[in-house]
């Protein structure tokens, strides 16, 4: 039996002030299990902190904002609303097959940054040759966004 599966979107998403959905999507039984799938578990887990997200059809985190759906046990997807900074991170999808498969996903948060308005500070350093350099860093607290640059603004 062939171990193939579809990957999960890696996408990012910009975030402001309005709210967004964001889909995780993932097709395991296409290739692997043939839709042989009612005895099976699948599991949403956010890696970073090890947190079991949902369990086949049951959301087990009490984050009101995540949503688990299915296309006939076929496709599955969590959704996750009001995306902020703090979602960023991997996500697996994984069922209980023996051998386990799984299938993980980086979800990259960015942020918008609108009437920017935090304080601005300037920082030098000498570098090994003794020359002074410097660059402008920005921090926006509400965001937790710092935005560091010489010529120009980056965002990390």
């Amino acid at each position: 039996m062939s171990e193939h599966v579809s990957s999960l979107q890696k996408t990012s998403r910009i975030i402001c002030r309005n709210a967004w959905k964001y889909n995780f999507f993932w097709n395991p039984v296409a290739r692997y299990l043939n839709g042989r799938v009612d005895k099976r578990k699948v599991a949403w887990i956010k890696v970073d902190t090890q947190t079991l997200l949902t369990l086949d059809t049951h959301v087990i985190t009490r984050d009101r904002r995540l949503k688990i759906t299915n296309s006939n046990k076929r496709q599955w997807f969590l959704t996750i609303k009001d995306v902020s900074v703090h979602d960023r991170g991997y996500y697996m999808c994984q069922i209980n097959t023996e051998p386990m498969i799984s299938q993980d996903g980086f979800l990259d948060v960015m942020v918008q940054l609108t009437n920017f308005q935090s304080e601005l500070a300037f920082k030098s350093s000498k570098g090994r040759d003794g020359i002074e350099t410097g660059s402008f860093e920005l921090w926006h607290p509400s965001s937790r966004c710092r935005l560091i640059g010489d010529d120009a603004i980056t965002a990390i």
